[in-house]
């Protein structure tokens, strides 16, 4: 005989036996036992949290003959369980959603109950049934036989036809607590003698999301890994999920600012498959208990977090982790626009290194005030707060970067105004340089260039290079080889405005400065990016693949290097030359 799954060895048989829904299983026991059953129900709800298994334990329930219901010993309960029984019909409606499929379904319910008392027809997914299979089905959910019952169970409710819905009594289940998961899955776990480490049951109910499907099959794919011996490590590796020790030491470099040590975690949960949505999550879920255990001081509010591993979290005000919380909770939004969220997650992190704390917009003095008290003058120190000085000094840097930003984004609409401009004002990089950067292209240069990325915001701060850092922060560097660099524009406008000549020259002149080396950058949009990629994955494929060719730089004229000159401005006396 085949491998049976968890979830189907061990669908509840009994009411007992059903994790979660304690109000709907109130509700059902109560009118079988009173005799008050409804002709039709809908059960709606996330997957996996038990609408089939309870529809099963109901048509049970109604077709028992013992006296405890359901009895699992009568011959109708044991057919039922084995799928077998003539009254009790599952039907898939992904399937099986057409109006003639209906009508046959129809015609047969005017009979009469073959072995039970009721004839029980459970339609799964019902949303997916056409409409003109609903209104097929409509009439005899309007005025069906006494004999027979509908259970309808749906993850979508709202495409349900609302007359449908109208005819049945809802029934909607939630997601299944973490407490009755844990308790379900350790008895599994102990009926199937299977060893395992503290905090593997945790850590699947924190994967399985509410849905008691879910925790079965990660189980499941859990045993067929590791055998009958489970560890916490065994979970993370299948499902790429990172410890609680590894959350709080990626907070903490974002805490220091060792932007370095960030994009190096980063990259290494980009190397082991990490799920970043579900990290994201972490990082909220965790965030959000430190705040509450902060105000509160009670350790019975925590979950994802421990006392002692608070201690290792390096000490935050409240309002800096509300800032890293919205922070992530924009990542998370964006990451749904994107199929590989790394570089949104890379930006929250860069962001939440420099989120400032609201304390730190104001400065603190005492001012005296003095009042007349009984002909006395009794002198007082008031407290003020006043937003500091230097924040008007940034705010006007801002304004002076944003205001050239908008200057070199600006385009005139006007088609009489507008001339056009010529391909010799422009550098368009052509396939074959790009090509040639990608043939040489590894992957500890593209590291660094990400890396000089992250300080590149700090010379936003001088007006010299504001237009250039601009331009350059609109784009994100894809490949990188020894003095190459390729970068994408999302944006055509920024595109457009770096592929001049004149442009182009100064962005070159500051990564030389920046590098101090010669750098030659290449634009493009991200749709050619994946063509080229294409290209050259095909040529690769067929061994065809360009020498590599190394880039030549024009000659420098000794008594003025440009690149030095705008270094020295960039950097000014920052900047170090070492003679050969």
């Amino acid at each position: 005989m085949s491998y049976k799954a968890l979830y189907r060895t061990y669908r509840p048989q009994t009411f007992e036996e059903m994790a979660g829904q304690k109000h709907i299983l109130r509700t059902l026991q109560n009118a079988v036992r009173e005799n008050k059953i409804a002709h039709a129900y809908l059960f709606t709800g996330p997957r996996g949290t038990g609408k089939t298994s309870m529809a099963k334990l109901l048509a049970k329930t109604l077709n028992c003959e013992g006296d405890n219901k359901p009895c699992n010993e009568c011959e109708n309960c044991k057919e039922i369980m084995d799928g077998s029984h003539p009254d009790v019909v599952e039907i898939d409606a992904a399937s099986n959603n057409g109006v003639d499929e209906v009508r046959n379904l129809i015609d047969k319910v005017k009979y009469s109950p073959i072995l039970g008392k009721y004839k029980v027809y459970i339609i799964d997914e019902v949303h997916m049934m056409s409409t003109g299979a609903f209104n097929a089905l409509l009439k005899t959910l309007e005025e069906p036989p006494e004999h027979v019952v509908f259970i309808l169970a749906t993850t979508e409710p709202h495409k349900v036809l609302p007359t449908i819905v109208s005819r049945c009594q809802r029934f909607d289940f939630g997601r299944i607590s973490l407490n009755d998961i844990k308790e379900r899955v350790k008895v599994v776990l102990e009926k199937e003698n299977v060893s395992y480490e503290d905090g593997v049951i945790d850590l699947i109910g924190e994967l399985c999301d509410g849905g008691m499907r879910d925790a079965l099959s990660i189980l499941d794919q859990a045993i067929a890994y590791a055998g009958n011996d489970l560890k916490c490590s065994h979970i993370r590796e299948i499902y790429g999920v990172t410890s609680l020790k590894e959350k709080i030491e990626l907070l903490n470099y974002v805490s220091e600012g060792n932007e370095e040590k960030i994009m190096e975690k980063i990259a290494s949960y980009d190397d082991k498959g990490v799920d970043l949505t579900r990290l994201t999550i972490g990082l909220i879920d965790l965030l959000k208990e430190v705040i509450v255990y902060k105000n509160s001081r009670n350790a019975s509010v925590l979950k994802v977090i421990n006392t002692s591993s608070i201690n290792e979290f390096k000490e935050q005000s409240v309002n800096k982790m509300f800032e890293w919380i919205n922070v992530l909770v924009e990542a998370l939004a964006n990451y749904k626009k994107v199929n590989a969220p790394k570089s949104f997650f890379e930006l929250a992190c860069l962001k939440m290194v420099n989120c400032k704390d609201r304390r730190e917009m104001y400065v603190v003095r005492e001012e005296p005030r003095v009042e007349v008290i009984e002909n006395k003058k009794v002198e007082e120190k008031v407290i003020v707060k006043e937003e500091k000085p230097v924040l008007h000094e940034e705010k006007k840097v801002v304004e002076e970067v944003k205001e050239v930003v908008r200057e070199e984004t600006r385009v005139d609409v006007s088609h009489e105004t507008v001339s056009p401009i010529s391909s010799e004002e422009r550098y368009i990089p052509t396939e074959e340089e790009l090509l040639n950067v990608l043939v040489q292209a590894t992957k500890e240069d593209l590291v660094a260039a990400k890396q000089k990325w992250v300080i590149l915001p700090k010379y936003m701060n001088s007006m010299a290079t504001a237009k250039v850092t601009a331009l350059l922060l609109q784009g994100l560097p894809v490949a990188a080889a020894k003095n190459m660099l390729v970068l994408v524009y999302e944006n055509e406008t920024y595109l457009n405005r770096v592929n001049f000549v004149n442009i182009h020259h100064e962005m070159n002149n500051f990564l030389k400065a920046l590098y101090n080396e010669n750098m030659m950058c290449y634009c493009v949009t991200r749709e050619d990016f994946i063509k080229l990629k294409d290209t050259y994955m095909d040529l690769r494929s067929r061994k065809a693949l360009p020498s590599p060719k190394a880039i030549k730089f024009e000659e420098e004229v000794e008594d003025k290097d440009e690149g030095l000159e705008f270094g020295k401005k960039v950097f000014g006396d920052f900047l170090q030359v070492k003679e050969e």
